[in-house]
């Protein structure tokens, strides 16, 4: 909806200088029993092969879950699953996990209690400014992640500028 939220998914591992994996949830959805749980299992080793410090960022996360708690949809399987994986990875420090959606009120319990920095609101259109300021909000909260002292606003709105293909106002 254009509000940012793919501009600062993608910020936080370039600035923390960390492997990224995008994953788009509308590319893992498959058509066959189980096969969105294979790909989104293949996607999350092959993110972890990498033996560095990674972040994976699922845009629309929510669509993998729509339907989890019935046995009769894929998204049971999927979900049984990435809960499981969520919780190996709790005390990994080397593993990020950022989702995107477009509605908070789409995320599951099983999420959110999995969600050790939380969530990270994005109302209306943003300016570079409020980017820039939900951008370091959520790097402040992170005790894994710090900005280098000579990344003032200025080199922040550039890079928000480079991400988002955006003149700054």
């Amino acid at each position: 909806q254009g509000v940012g939220k793919s501009t600062v998914a993608i910020a936080i591992p370039h600035f923390a200088n960390w492997y990224i994996r995008s994953i788009s949830a509308a590319n893992l959805m498959a058509s066959f029993r189980n096969r969105t749980k294979e790909a989104l299992q293949n996607e999350l080793k092959l993110a972890l092969s990498q033996k560095k410090k990674v972040v994976v960022i699922i845009d629309e996360i929510n669509e993998l879950f729509e339907y989890f708690e019935s046995e009769n949809h894929d998204s049971s399987a999927t979900a049984k699953y990435f809960w499981g994986f969520l919780d190996i990875q709790k005390r990994n420090s080397n593993f990020f996990l950022i989702g995107t959606m477009n509605r908070e009120t789409e995320i599951p319990d099983q999420l959110k209690q999995r969600m050790g920095q939380g969530i990270v609101y994005f109302e209306g259109k943003q300016k570079h400014k409020a980017l820039r300021n939900r951008f370091k909000k959520v790097i402040d909260r992170s005790p894994h992640i710090a900005l280098d002292d000579t990344c003032d606003n200025a080199c922040l709105d550039k890079c928000i500028e480079a991400f988002s293909k955006r003149p700054i106002p």
